[in-house]
């Protein structure tokens, strides 16, 4: 029998094993790639939201921060007034010479914060609507009574809350959206 014919002549010529992934595997793989990326897109979007709410309470802490030492350094009442009335559109300080609780040409602006992201929702409790020191560093209304406010950022369910306290003191807290 000729030698290219030999069963040991055969099982020599035979092709090696396959090796590396087929259809299957591959179609496996790539499905739980993509649970994953998914379950990771959602909490990544919470750390953002928890990112962004922390950075603009910060922010307004920083301002009410501001205003209360600006009254103390400049004996007279300074004032931190939201954009048109809205937390979210912005805020500026600024020492409101002629107390109407408006910014007008010749008063001094101390500060101003741009508008915050669309994603963020406020929530503010402050009676008047506005946040003013007086000389001493202590929070009062225009007509010099009490002034007590929480602010609140809310962003994919997470919030961070600017409270004031009686002192005049600012902290941050943890809010509930």
């Amino acid at each position: 029998m000729p030698e290219f014919l030999t069963a040991e002549c055969l099982r020599r010529r035979r092709l090696p094993a396959r090796t590396g992934f087929g259809l299957i595997e591959f179609l496996v793989a790539l499905a739980i790639i993509a649970i994953l990326s998914g379950l990771g897109a959602a909490s990544y979007s919470g750390v953002i939201g928890r990112t962004r709410v922390t950075g603009e309470a910060s922010d307004l802490l920083l301002a009410i921060e501001l205003t209360r030492s600006e009254a103390a350094k400049r004996n007279t009442r300074v004032t931190l007034l939201p954009v048109n009335g809205d937390w979210a559109a912005g805020w500026t300080v600024f020492v409101d010479t002629n107390g109407n609780r408006q910014i007008e040409p010749g008063e001094p602006l101390i500060h101003s914060h741009a508008r915050l992201k669309p994603a963020t929702r406020v929530i503010a409790n402050t009676t008047p609507g506005y946040i003013a020191f007086g000389p001493f560093g202590m929070p009062q209304q225009y007509n010099g009574a009490f002034l007590a406010a929480t602010i609140a950022f809310c962003d994919s369910g997470n919030g961070r809350g600017v409270v004031i306290a009686k002192s005049g003191r600012p902290r941050m807290t943890v809010q509930d959206c």
